[in-house]
């Protein structure tokens, strides 16, 4: 992927999950959603989606969520810092 792609899977990974902010996914479940709704024109992998949540969380936009310690599957959520960073690049491109 070029650095433009990464950048774009970035904030539709973040976008993706800001709109779902009630619920939280793992990575293979944002990528196949992202993949089904056509979001995304260019090709990108499961590992692609994982690095993009790696990088959101030490932006502080979204967060690791388990439902237990045995948990073995990692889950992400959006955080209020996402959320408006969300709508602050929504709003800047006129996709509210």
């Amino acid at each position: 992927m070029t650095n433009a792609q990464t950048h774009t899977l970035w904030q539709m990974v973040l976008k993706f999950l800001a709109i779902r902010n009630l619920a939280a996914f793992s990575h293979e479940q944002v990528a196949n959603r992202l993949r089904v709704e056509g979001d995304v024109d260019f090709r990108f992998t499961d590992d692609d989606v994982k690095d993009a949540c790696v990088v959101l969380i030490h932006k502080g936009f979204i967060q690791e969520v388990r439902e237990s310690e045995l948990d073995v599957v990692k889950h992400y959520e959006v955080t209020a810092k996402g959320i408006v960073e969300s709508s602050r690049w929504r709003e800047e491109r006129g996709l509210s």
